[in-house]
């Protein structure tokens, strides 16, 4: 975000300050001896530590809830880990603000450094993992120990680096934890008003459809499977206070074509197309960016790990860039639920399977199955319909999410990451799909979001405008989150919340 001497980032055009006060929690004490801070490790493979504890978050995703993290939770993680890195690193930079305590945990400049800021953000890292993923804690000690540091080291205060990393990340998970996320609630992440949806509309028989199940074709109709309900998942974020945006109103989308219009019909014609045209590129683009283990999130994170190592990022780089990235992440999750609660829209499977009930149709059959003749009333997406509203796509807002913030960092659209998938590794056609390899390249940020929105089309679950309007929401997400970055950066930070 802050440019580097090459000039490739750009400067945003500042607003003025204001102040924010420290908790009162805080202990002015001064050290009595120097820190001792492990040495900078001279393995040119090292990552530094946004960088590592960025990937211990994707591995921490993928191992919580068996792999099956809700997206907006998943979302949540990323902003709040990368809030308290940033917010404990910022304590060590002339003039970057806190999220929370503004610049009152500022050290003196002659700890500027890299060893304390390092510490810092390991610390920090820790101290918001633990909390976010209670159940791994001894793993993530093992990962702090393994930077040279102790996991046991629980002092508050703002004179060493690991007082000032754990005083920054607890005001930040403090506030947190009152959200409207429902973190610390039982079980963890579940809506605590379990009426605030209303299921009034019916259901789609996934085994034996009947249209008179539901109500309004237009409107989610969640699938009903071996006798249970899909229920919305992550139903109370759209109430949880965003991370940069100011309301989660901010960037609503335009209301979607009406059931039964023109533009609907077009969109279903599509879906349709693509269900009897599934080549094993599709097959391969579909399954590739499901995305269930990792999480939307910690997918384009990833992206964001290419680029730290392409481009060689220094510490404060790499703070600075996940922290942006993540800001707009986070706000995606609310403003993705915001959408899909506020709109209600109907699931391919629910809308097709009630127009064509009667009516022969071409499609994919199932597993190995190829292209059948069957009545629309059975027809099936390649891959799960999720447990919640179509509109907006959350693959697409979050895609584009990144692609723009990505974009605006480096000052370039250009990516080059690419992947290979290996013949016969599908999970839904094991064996047999692809026939050959597969080798996906994005040569653009732009590229890899476009495939990540088209993989839900083809996949069978979402609408080309529920694609369309998720991509000029994350361009809106990420181009507001840089501003709102730089402007920390820059010391300026907004109200508190």
């Amino acid at each position: 975000m802050t440019p580097r001497s090459n000039g490739r980032r750009k400067q945003l055009i500042l607003a003025a300050v204001t102040a924010l006060t420290a908790g009162s929690f805080l202990t002015t004490v001064p050290a009595a001896n120097a820190e001792v801070l492990p040495a900078p490790d001279t393995n040119p493979h090292y990552d530094n530590a946004a960088l590592y504890w960025n990937k211990a978050l994707v591995e921490a995703v993928e191992t919580a809830s068996g792999g099956a993290t809700a997206p907006p939770v998943g979302a949540r993680y990323f902003a709040v880990a990368h809030t308290c890195m940033y917010d404990a690193w910022a304590a060590y930079d002339a003039k970057a603000v806190g999220t929370r305590l503004g610049g009152t945990l500022r050290q003196p400049a002659y700890k500027h450094k890299w060893k304390y800021k390092n510490a810092a953000v390991n610390y920090a890292a820790h101290r918001a993992l633990v909390d976010l993923f209670p159940a791994q804690k001894a793993a993530l000690d093992a990962k702090l120990s393994a930077r040279g540091f102790d996991p046991n080291n629980n002092e508050v205060n703002n004179y060493t680096a690991a007082g000032v990393a754990h005083t920054a990340c607890d005001a930040v998970l403090q506030f947190r934890h009152n959200d409207g996320a429902n973190q610390l609630g039982t079980p963890a992440y579940s809506d605590p008003n379990p009426d605030s949806y209303d299921y009034s509309n019916g259901y789609t028989d996934w085994d034996n459809f009947d249209k008179s199940t539901i109500q309004d074709p237009g409107k989610w109709a969640p699938i009903k499977k071996d006798g249970v309900t899909q229920r919305f998942i992550g139903s109370q974020f759209p109430d949880v206070i965003p991370f940069a945006m100011q309301s989660k109103d901010q960037f609503l989308p335009a209301t979607p074509p009406a059931y039964g219009s023109p533009t609907q019909r077009a969109a279903e014609a599509e879906v349709l197309y693509y269900s009897r045209n599934l080549t094993d590129r599709r097959k391969a683009i579909a399954e590739f960016w499901i995305e269930a283990k990792e999480s939307p999130t910690g997918h384009q994170n990833q992206w964001a790990q290419y680029v730290s190592k392409r481009d060689g990022n220094s510490l404060d780089e790499d703070v600075k860039m996940f922290f942006g990235l993540n800001l707009g992440m986070g706000d995606a999750g609310i403003a993705i639920r915001h959408s899909k609660k506020h709109f209600d829209y109907a699931r391919p499977i629910s809308s097709i399977r009630y127009e064509n009930q009667g009516k022969t149709i071409l499609a994919w059959g199932g597993p190995g199955q190829g292209t059948v003749a069957m009545d629309g009333k059975n027809w099936k997406p390649y891959i799960s319909t999720p447990a919640f509203p179509a509109y907006v796509s959350g693959h697409s807002t979050w895609g584009s999410t990144a692609a723009e913030y990505l974009k605006l960092w480096t000052g370039s659209d250009y990516y080059g990451d690419s992947v290979t998938i290996k013949a016969g590794s599908s999970k839904i056609e094991p064996g047999t799909t692809p026939a050959s390899d597969v080798t996906l390249y994005w040569n653009t940020f732009s590229a890899a979001a476009d495939e990540d929105g088209m993989s839900r089309l083809y996949g069978g679950v979402h609408w080309n405008f529920d694609k369309n309007a998720g991509r000029q929401l994350g361009i809106d997400l990420a181009q507001n989150a840089y501003q709102v970055a730089n402007n920390y950066f820059n010391g300026i930070a907004p109200s508190a919340s």
